[in-house]
């Protein structure tokens, strides 16, 4: 009977701190509609002002909600704020009023949405998939670290239709209950600024350079206590090597660290500590350990080299020993060998686990299919739909313009499947340079066995495969100069074989190749009759 009430007890403890707010406007099967009615006149340019005001001068501007009126799913809410956000994703394609937004539902009355105080608005920039930010997210979410949750909705403003618009959960103390706890949502929260570079290096135990470097202290400001923090950044500045792992490992959570960056690295996330030096959340857990909670991942799974040269000096390495100088926290983790041996097993078991195309690919192809439609209709979207068509297999290259300065340029996103695969590639290859060994599967992008019959073939032809690879993949017929005569649209086979009419081939030679959309390929002969 005590083991049954025991078992009892833990359940109701685990439901009741870890139940989550936000589980109906997050649910990302849903394509969900939020109509907003703002009583200003100019009111996107009175945005506009507040938004420049507090990015030139925060200080003499502070962030500024202006009231409106929300109809999220149906159900109204009044006197609620609404603000432009954003750093990057505001300022490129300035022409665009598809801005970032955010509704703080709390701003003007004490009231909740769905368990929510504030939900972000992202506008999808340099993203023409649309989906970038949801994966990262949801692979952290799949190593049982906390991951903010996303989902999609279709902005009305005043009834005009304003986009498609990506739904972030927002970091604050609603998100810690979520995560840890109502007993352990308490603690300071910090967060770097926009555009900031926080290095964690040692200051001493005064808040401001602190602050000029671009972090903030979002929650309990008025006490204004950061004696954890100064405590943290000592031990990771001027703590002897040897006595590493004792120090650091009681004051911060270095696993759940480590976690996130080894997906950071997998997904190519560069505007991070370990790059840029932004875009992340330190919070002081009360029971003794700082939790790092990264934030912002629309500059995922890209290819800028000519732009990170100006940024990174290096950024090719698995672990970023070239940050060490400017990154004393990392400097500080892999310093301690048994730290080293976790990060690499990490990365290891994710290769082996989710981080897969054939692991990824169902649930992006799912969110595609949900807001296809939403962004035809998007007017005012930053990218081509033509693009997004393509974007989980072929490269797309959108113009980025920075009015500011003028200037404007050409960028390639390549491909989400085969930049998965290749990113797998590359993996592999940094942990046999560190003596790892790790048997994780497709670790290279190959070939495979295809066959045809009948062949030699009038009419129809069967195309057949032993093992069934990756299931999206089109059929590509080439004459013997290499060219393209036939090809099909990307497939979602779901059997080892398919049917293909080449009545119209002239006859002779001719190659026909299986292309799967991580890059993996089978190649086989036919002769047309």
């Amino acid at each position: 009977m005590k083991k049954v009430v025991y078992f009892l007890l833990t359940c109701f403890i685990s439901t009741s701190l870890f139940a989550q707010s936000g589980k109906s406007l997050l649910n990302d099967s849903v394509l969900h509609e939020i109509r907003v009615e703002i009583n200003i006149p100019d009111w996107f340019e009175t945005l506009e002002s507040d938004f420049k005001g507090n990015l030139n001068k925060p200080e003499s501007y502070p962030e500024i909600y202006r009231m409106c009126n929300v109809t999220i799913d149906g159900e109204k809410l009044d006197s609620v704020g609404f603000r432009e956000k954003g750093n990057y994703s505001n300022s490129i394609n300035n022409a665009s009023k598809k801005k970032p937004f955010k509704l703080s539902f709390d701003e003007f009355k004490d009231q909740k949405y769905n368990g929510l105080k504030k939900i972000n608005l992202n506008n999808g920039t340099d993203d023409p998939s649309f989906v970038r930010e949801a994966i990262v997210f949801k692979l952290m979410r799949d190593e049982r670290l906390p991951g903010c949750r996303t989902s999609y909705a279709k902005l009305y403003i005043n009834d005009e239709y304003w986009g498609l618009y990506i739904l972030i959960e927002n970091v604050d103390k609603t998100f810690l209950k979520d995560q840890y706890g109502k007993a352990y949502n308490n603690g300071n929260l910090y967060k770097t600024d926009r555009g900031a570079g926080v290095s964690l290096n040692w200051f001493g135990n005064d808040t401001k350079p602190y602050i000029n470097e671009g972090l903030l202290l979002k929650t309990n400001e008025d006490s204004s206590n950061w004696s954890t923090f100064f405590h943290f950044v000592d031990i990771v500045n001027n703590t002897p090597a040897a006595e590493m792992k004792e120090k650091l490992g009681a004051v911060f959570d270095v696993e759940g660290y480590l976690k996130y960056l080894a997906v950071e690295k997998l997904v190519f996330s560069w505007d991070s500590y370990w790059g840029g030096g932004n875009n992340f959340y330190l919070y002081e857990h009360p029971d003794g350990k700082i939790r790092w909670l990264p934030w912002d991942f629309n500059e995922t799974m890209q290819d800028h080299k000519l732009l990170l040269k100006l940024i990174i000096s290096d950024y090719k390495y698995l672990i970023p020993t070239n940050s060490f100088d400017k990154r004393p926290l990392l400097k500080a983790i892999f310093s301690v060998p048994e730290w080293n041996e976790m990060y690499l097993n990490i990365v290891c078991q994710m290769l082996s686990g989710k981080f897969q195309t054939e692991q990824i690919a169902p649930t992006v192809i799912r969110w595609q299919d949900l807001i296809a439609d939403a962004l035809i209709e998007d007017e005012k979207k930053i990218n081509s739909i033509e693009n997004f068509s393509h974007s989980l297999t072929q490269v797309s290259r959108e113009q980025i313009e920075f009015p500011r300065t003028g200037l404007a340029f050409n960028i390639d996103y390549p491909g989400i499947f085969p930049f998965i695969a290749k990113r797998r590639v590359w993996a592999g290859e940094e942990l046999q340079l560190h003596n790892f060994n790790c048997n994780f599967p497709n670790n290279k992008i190959d070939s495979y066995t295809i066959g045809v019959y009948p062949n030699p073939a009038l009419n129809t032809i069967t195309i057949h495969w032993e093992t069934l690879q990756l299931n999206l993949s089109k059929i590509i017929v080439l004459n013997l100069l290499g060219e393209s005569v036939i090809e099909s649209n990307w497939i979602n086979y779901t059997s080892n074989a398919i049917q293909m009419d080449i009545s119209s081939l002239n006859p002779g030679f001719y190659l026909i190749k299986k292309q799967d959309a991580d890059g993996q390929y089978g190649i086989c002969k036919l002769i047309k009759e």
